[in-house]
């Protein structure tokens, strides 16, 4: 395997922040990203279909294979040199389920992150701005700052 493809939502803060940590990162094969709802995806990888497009997280690799989910996100840390070890390890059977698990979790939870975190989110601006417009209730602010409860 040569090249892995990362299909992202575009719309997603926390998949912008996770994207820019793995182009930082020193691969072992070349890792590409597209935005699910790119013109470039849908032609490309047209045989994933329209009911595949969900929140789900898809890596494909080069020679066709297709990665789901928590199995999406350890290819992709097998891509990376410093992160392959961990791979093999979440891979295994005795910590597979914790890696589904986990994956689950912030799975389920990105779009609060995206929105609610302003270090996986936007600037400080675009918090504030959106602070703003959230009924008192919902903004919770303390010496470190404020954010949306979750």
């Amino acid at each position: 395997m040569k090249k892995l493809t990362v299909l992202m939502d575009a719309q997603c803060g926390f998949c912008w922040r996770c994207r820019g940590w793995l182009s930082r990162q020193n691969p072992f094969v070349e890792l590409e990203f597209l935005s699910r709802e790119s013109k470039e995806a849908r032609r490309c990888f047209a045989a994933l279909g329209e009911a595949d497009a969900g929140d789900e997280l898809i890596v494909v690799g080069d020679a066709g294979a297709v990665y789901r989910g928590p199995d999406a996100f350890i290819i992709y840390l097998w891509a990376l040199r410093e992160y392959r070890e961990l791979s093999l390890i979440l891979a295994s059977p005795a910590f597979r389920p914790l890696a589904r698990k986990a994956f689950e979790i912030v799975s389920k939870r990105r779009g609060v992150l995206s929105r609610g975190l302003g270090w996986l989110g936007g600037g400080a601006d675009q918090i504030l701005e959106e602070c703003r417009e959230l009924p008192p209730d919902e903004v919770e602010c303390s010496s470190d700052g404020c954010g949306r409860r979750i």
